[in-house]
């Protein structure tokens, strides 16, 4: 796979609301989940590729979904999913720090 196949792989997974799929493994099941630590590690990982309207377009769409993450109890404090887009078998997590800081860091490099 070339650089630009990668690339256009990547773009093409990330979902309207901008964030990028992770999977999550059962002993049974996978699951596409969309979360803000997966979204800002994406965002990570793109830093160093060329800027272009799509990279543009996506990086705008992420931080939009990041934004999101933010507790609406806690402001400054991120958490993995924005309130209410857990999936239905998971409790609503609080914000913790990892979240929060891989986040915030994406934000402000972005």
């Amino acid at each position: 796979m070339t650089e630009n196949e990668m690339l256009e792989f990547i773009f093409n997974s990330q979902a309207p609301t901008g964030a990028f799929p992770s999977i999550i493994c059962s002993r049974t099941k996978r699951y596409t989940d969309w979360n803000g630590f997966t979204t800002a590690h994406v965002l990570r990982a793109l830093r160093s590729v060329p800027e272009s309207d799509i990279l543009k377009n996506a990086r705008h769409l992420a931080l939009d979904f990041l934004k999101r993450c933010e507790s609406p109890e806690k402001p400054g404090a991120f958490c993995f999913w924005p309130k209410g887009m857990q999936p239905g078998r998971i409790p609503e997590l609080p914000p913790d720090a990892d979240d929060t800081s891989i986040i915030l860091i994406e934000m402000i490099r972005n």
